[in-house]
């Protein structure tokens, strides 16, 4: 009766990346969308000025570990540090870091990925 049919996942907010001169970080609905993986690849499209995360296996050639699940912790969260990262995104959008910009995603279901375009940041206030 019920094929054909997929469970729907209700997170709370919208998939979203925050991005300030202390790393970048994504939120629970990000990493829940994506099923939680242990490794992702990052992509930047400058010209288009795109960060794209794509969930992988550890052995694919430029996996970046991602989300570790910690014992008896229940906080979903992933920041990386990286102040090349950091350099790469302020010097393709101009950015001045002492200010903070959320990015909201969009989910490529097929492709397990998530795309942001940096182009339609926010400042967080």
């Amino acid at each position: 009766m019920l094929e054909g049919f997929k469970v729907i996942n209700l997170t709370v907010g919208l998939p979203t990346i925050s991005v300030t001169q202390n790393g970048v970080a994504f939120n629970k609905t990000t990493i829940s969308k994506l099923e939680h993986p242990e490794y992702v690849l990052l992509m930047i499209n400058t010209k288009d000025k795109k960060l794209a995360v794509q969930v992988c296996e550890e052995q694919t050639e430029g996996a970046t570990p991602f989300y570790k699940q910690k014992r008896n912790d229940n906080v979903v969260s992933v920041r990386w540090n990286n102040k090349d990262l950091l350099n790469t995104i302020a010097k393709t959008m101009d950015w001045d870091l002492s200010n903070g910009y959320r990015i909201v995603g969009d989910f490529l279901e097929d492709d397990k990925a998530m795309i942001f375009d940096l182009t339609k940041a926010e400042i967080i206030t």
